[in-house]
This record gives structure tokens, sequence and C-alpha cells, in this order.
């Protein structure tokens, strides 16, 4: 039979603002990757592509060590384990892979189709 919980020392979450959910690229992989998860599906973890939110879904560890690129910075495709084309973003203590991405006002979409329909250019990053 299940025991009724004490009413004492309950707390009440305050609501996620929006600020709670953005990104900081400069925080550490572990925190990032915990942001993304947290907040999927909903409200959705953000960051900024210039002006444009996109929110992320599905991160992976890539890369646990540090690098030279700016934290934010797209560095690309890879592939993982299981065929599946991840994003690689740049972080302050490693570099993160991000499998499905979604524009503000927009569905899903792959890491692969982002990639091929955002004119990446060199030195592209997200804030």
């Amino acid at each position: 039979m299940p025991k009724k919980q004490s009413k004492e020392g309950v707390l009440i979450a305050s609501k996620i603002s929006k600020i709670e959910c953005k990104i900081n690229w400069s925080d550490n992989i572990k925190n990032i990757y915990n942001k993304i998860r947290a907040f999927n599906p909903h409200p959705g973890a953000y960051t900024l592509f210039g002006s444009v939110r996109i929110k992320l879904s599905t991160p992976i560890y890539i890369e646990s060590e540090y690098n030279s690129a700016q934290p934010g910075m797209i560095l690309g495709l890879t592939k993982i384990n299981t065929g599946e084309d991840v994003l690689k973003i740049n972080c302050s203590n490693g570099v993160i892979g991000v499998m499905s991405l979604k524009k503000e006002g927009g569905k899903w979409i792959t890491a692969r189709d982002f990639f091929n329909n955002s004119n990446l250019e060199d030195n592209i990053h997200f804030s």
C-alpha cells in the first residue's frame, strides 16, 4: 500500500524562463548536453543563428578535449555509430553533436538538411 507523502517542505518550481533555455556555448560540454536533454521537447533549448532562433535536440558527445575554435563554432558534420549525421559544434571544453534542429516557426530537420540548407561558410557559429 502506497504511503501518503508529507505536505511539509513541499516547494513549487518557478516557471522556466526563455533565457534559461538559451545555450551558452562557453559553458562546459556536460552542462550543454544536459540542458538540451532537459528542455526537450518543451520548452526547448535554443541558440541563435544570426537573428534566427534554432532549437536543438538529441545531443551526442563527440570530443571532450579543448580545441582552439571559438565556442559555438560550427565545425561541420560527422557520422556517428548509427550512420546518422550530426552537426559538430564547439564548446569551451569539447565538441558536441546535434542530430535534429528546428528553425523558428519551422519543423524538425536533420543535421544534414540544416547543414545543406543554411549556406554555411567558414567561421560560422551559433551565439
